[in-house]
């Protein structure tokens, strides 16, 4: 079985893998699954994964990974048991592959997350040969070197204000690459002057999370708001302050309904454009 899956991997692999969804899961996996996510209500304590943050819970897509090389293998059985593709061999047939496909930390990140799936859809078999695996993988995981991804916040800076600039002067672009290029070059001008999570900054609405205090633009979250549960209050260096009084007066209102958002991202209604 080992050799035929091995065959068969490399003749049906596609060039880019997409995770299975669990609607198209197995009965009995889609049903173990659903009930695990019932969130719990007074003396009803939920399934395992009910009590999960949504973010937790999307380790399943590492065992979408796995039911998918299972269908595209053709071994899926819409009536097999729940987690019935987790065997050694078909684990060892999907590392194989894994090998060709993504690094080595990330291989011992599928197969922990599908240990945690399967044994939450079969909480009743014995998945400890599947933790040996994946300390296995561990062992022997190197991160990829990403000092070649690090660029310095002052060539970001720079890289940002030239966007700013190309924006608002070449004028034979239209008005809707002109007002996108200043948008997108305040974004990574005021990200690499004032780093915050990027969800925060994406969110970032006049008059709340930023505002003008006298001369100076400020960055204001709330504790509610911020990962760590502490607020968070910075001024935006100067240097900044002239491009976003530009880019409000002048460039903002040209997108459709920006409302209080900061960086709107509807079409440019080029009308509206002061050039």
């Amino acid at each position: 079985m080992s050799r035929a899956l091995n065959t068969l991997r490399k003749e049906t692999m596609p060039e880019k893998v997409k995770a299975c969804p669990s609607s198209d899961w197995t009965t009995a996996d889609r049903e173990a699954w659903a009930q695990a996510c019932v969130t719990g209500h007074r003396l009803k304590p939920g399934g395992v994964a009910g009590r999960m943050k949504s973010s937790t819970r999307t380790m399943v897509r590492s065992y979408g990974y796995l039911i998918e090389f299972y269908r595209r293998n053709d071994l899926f059985d819409q009536n097999a048991g729940a987690a019935d593709p987790v065997t050694p061999e078909i684990i060892h047939a999907f590392i194989d592959e894994l090998r060709h496909r993504v690094g080595s930390v990330t291989r011992a990140s599928y197969i922990g997350k599908i240990r945690r799936v399967a044994t939450i859809l079969a909480p009743a078999r014995n998945f400890t040969w599947l933790g040996e695996i994946e300390a296995d993988l561990w062992y022997v995981a190197r991160p990829r070197p990403k000092y070649h991804r690090i660029v310095p916040s002052h060539k970001l800076r720079a890289l940002g204000l030239d966007l700013i600039r190309r924006g608002e002067t070449n004028t034979y672009l239209t008005g809707l690459a002109r007002a996108r290029l200043v948008r997108d070059g305040l974004m990574i001008a005021l990200l690499a002057l004032c780093p915050i999570r990027l969800r925060n900054f994406a969110k970032l609405h006049i008059g709340r999370q930023i505002q003008r205090i006298g001369e100076t633009w400020w960055i204001i979250l709330e504790a509610a708001e911020t990962k760590s549960g502490r607020p968070d209050e910075r001024p935006v260096p100067e240097i900044l302050t002239a491009y976003i009084d530009r880019w409000l007066e002048r460039w903002r209102p040209a997108f459709h309904e920006p409302g209080n958002s900061f960086w709107p991202t509807g079409d440019v209604v080029t009308g509206r454009l002061r050039l």
